[in-house]
């Protein structure tokens, strides 16, 4: 059989071509000039169906890394096949990458294989991106040189008769060659907040196809061919068709039909800035991502490291946001190496698919060492609100000489016989729904609504509580995966809590509808030597500023004991 005969019969035994197929060479070239480091993230741009963010998941380790694309379908099949992979450290997500709100100072490296040529404001959109890198992060992309230089669309467009005339790209203004020109896209860096920027020729062909035949069908797929062969008669189609399968033959090698490329790779990078965070106070230092327990973990450490250490542990699905910035310092004031965390599976650390967590309870537990074991920290006084104070309690167990005193918020031991829930809470809790967890302001009410639910009968301060939240998803890649610590199993420490030696502060809500006020006189009784401090008017929550006057001195002075 002829090249010719093969072009126009229907092959069964030869790979349709895709996008990945068709930029192979480029995908090589892109991968190197990323130069992904362990434990890195990642965030990668118009992503397609997830190969290049796969390959940086892959290269990141510890790290991870987080594809979107505008595409429903893409980020559908990008799932599909990291899934299949079993890849975890990797997330997807439909967005305009000019315009989604991603987790400030987040990413290492941005990167981007022919996925940043369409924005309809280039300078405001690789402006966002910037603000998702963190300070002397990187981004790395490869984009099209100009339209004469690649014989891919030039040859095609002799075949079609229509050089010099408007294709359907250029009626829909998407322009894959809006980024060739190096002085223009330099001075669109430069504007959007970049430096060091460097273009450097990348001289690849692309595959169209294993034969004539998958080559012809993947052109015919592309939307400007299918424009230009509409406004032509039968007769008219066939000649061009005719031309099409002759260039293809012409350009047909042994392992695919290939025709000439020019790309740039284009590097730049986010100014290097102060290790202070503008967002809090003059004791707060930079966000560390920490290798920890086989994943990351973000923290942020207040204070005199020389200082004795206080470590707080959040509660279910929270980021280390709930421990206020201001709350935070005046623990430190008060002579405290005070250190926040985001748990697995929150904020900036690493993240696990919704409903898929890959880890038990008791990894929640490690990572806690892990923490102090990274900041190079012996033993310090825990803080642990809810969840956190279940973790504190397995610690103070497991591991007592890691532990300095131990502070309970609206915990509990789980002990048989201790008080239910409120029944209004349960069938509040049983009329919810979850929100539409990419929709920043669905989010906030989400929460700042649970909030009243589990509160007492202190006011809740509701900018307070959008603030909170806000900079909750704000920096978390994935807030929905924090729902996964609701199907973790934990360790119950009610038989064991007499071994506990350190000094121990119970701090309880009396109007606590999930963990009623019989809980913490529960633990204050079964824990020798603890101090129970009601905190009238507090539900089930952090303390609210209002109690605070009473709630820190009383966590300093039992670290002190």
């Amino acid at each position: 059989m002829t090249t010719h005969d093969r072009a126009t019969a229907a092959s069964t035994d030869v790979a349709p071509t895709d996008f990945d197929s068709e930029l192979r060479r480029h995908n090589e070239v892109l991968r190197r000039a990323s130069a992904i480091e362990f434990g890195e993230h990642v965030l990668d741009i118009g992503c397609g169906a997830g190969l290049t963010t796969r390959e940086a998941a892959n290269a990141a380790g510890m790290g991870r890394a987080l594809g979107v694309d505008i595409s429903a379908a893409s980020i559908s099949e990008a799932l599909a096949a990291a899934g299949a992979a079993h890849i975890a450290n990797i997330d997807f997500q439909r967005a305009d990458a000019q315009t989604h709100r991603f987790a400030p100072d987040h990413f290492d490296v941005a990167i981007s294989r022919f996925g940043t040529m369409f924005f309809d404001d280039p300078a405001a959109a690789f402006a966002n991106i910037g603000t998702a890198l963190r300070p002397g992060g990187r981004i790395v992309m490869i984009v099209w040189q100009a339209r004469e230089r690649n014989e891919w669309i030039v040859a095609i467009d002799r075949a079609l008769e229509t050089i010099g005339r408007p294709s359907a790209a250029a009626s829909d203004r998407l322009d894959p060659f809006s980024l060739a020109d190096p002085v223009a896209v330099s001075g669109i860096l430069e504007r959007a907040g970049f430096a060091d920027i460097s273009f450097t020729d990348v001289d690849e062909p692309v595959c169209y196809g294993e034969d004539v035949g998958a080559a012809l069908d993947w052109i015919l797929g592309f939307s400007y061919v299918q424009d230009m062969l509409s406004r032509m008669d039968a007769e008219a189609q066939e000649r061009a068709l005719g031309r099409i399968r002759e260039l293809l033959t012409d350009h047909t090698h042994d392992d695919g039909v290939w025709l000439g490329s020019r790309a740039w790779i284009v590097r730049a990078r986010r100014p290097a800035e102060s290790g202070v965070r503008e967002a809090t106070g003059s004791q707060a230092h930079e966000e560390q991502l920490l290798p920890a327990n086989g994943v990351t973990l973000c923290t942020q450490t207040f204070g005199d490291s020389a200082a004795p250490a206080t470590l707080l542990i959040s509660g279910a699905e929270s980021s280390m946001d709930w421990w206020d910035d201001e709350f935070c310092e005046l623990l430190a004031d008060g002579g405290r190496y005070v250190v926040r965390y985001d748990t697995r599976d929150t904020g900036r650390s690493t993240t696990f698919p919704p409903g898929r967590p890959s880890y038990e309870g008791g990894a929640l537990i490690d990572d806690a060492l892990g923490v102090l074991d990274a900041l190079g920290i012996d033993s310090a006084h825990l803080v642990g609100i809810s969840m956190g104070g279940g973790i504190a309690q397995v610690l103070a167990v497991r591991h007592p000489d890691r532990v300095a005193s131990l502070t309970l918020i609206a915990s509990s031991s789980g002990a048989p016989g201790l008080p239910p829930m409120s029944s209004e809470l349960a069938a509040q809790m049983g009329d919810g729904g979850e929100p539409d967890w990419s929709d920043r302001d669905a989010v906030i009410a989400y929460y700042t609504a649970g909030e009243h639910m589990l509160a007492g009968s202190i006011a809740v301060d509701e900018e307070r509580m959008r603030r909170i939240v806000g900079r909750a998803w704000d920096r978390s890649p994935s807030i929905a995966s924090g729902q996964n610590h609701w199907q973790l199993s934990g360790e119950s420490t009610d038989t064991r809590l007499g071994e506990i030696a350190v000094p121990t502060l119970v701090l309880h809500g009396t109007e606590d509808p999930l963990f009623p006020f019989g809980h913490g006189e529960a633990l204050a009784r079964d824990i020798a030597g603890a101090r129970l401090v009601p905190l009238a008017g507090m539900g089930h929550q952090m303390p609210p500023p209002p109690l605070w006057g009473a709630v820190i001195p009383a966590i300093v002075e039992i670290g002190s004991a």
